[in-house]
């Protein structure tokens, strides 16, 4: 939708700053609200406003029965990455 190539992209930087507008802030709203099967309140993308929080957020949606540490855990590198031996 930002037609940003990955390496200008920032999962942790505001959606705004690297693009979005209100309308295509309703259009991915209602992408992920029809490809999740999820009622997702308009707002969302200004309550969630990097694809790291949205991220975040979706996952609690679409798994409520883990916490919020659970959802974020599987988003981060980190934490899923096998570590690599110095």
């Amino acid at each position: 939708m930002l037609r940003l190539g990955t390496d200008r992209f920032d999962a942790n930087t505001s959606l705004v700053t690297l693009g979005l507008d209100s309308l295509m802030a309703i259009a991915l709203r209602n992408r992920l609200q029809r490809e999740l099967a999820l009622d997702i309140p308009t707002t969302v993308m200004w309550t969630h406003p990097t694809a790291s929080a949205l991220t975040r957020y979706l996952l609690a949606r679409l798994h409520p029965e883990q916490g919020p540490d659970d959802a974020s855990r599987e988003t981060d590198p980190a934490v899923t990455s096998p570590a690599v031996p110095s």
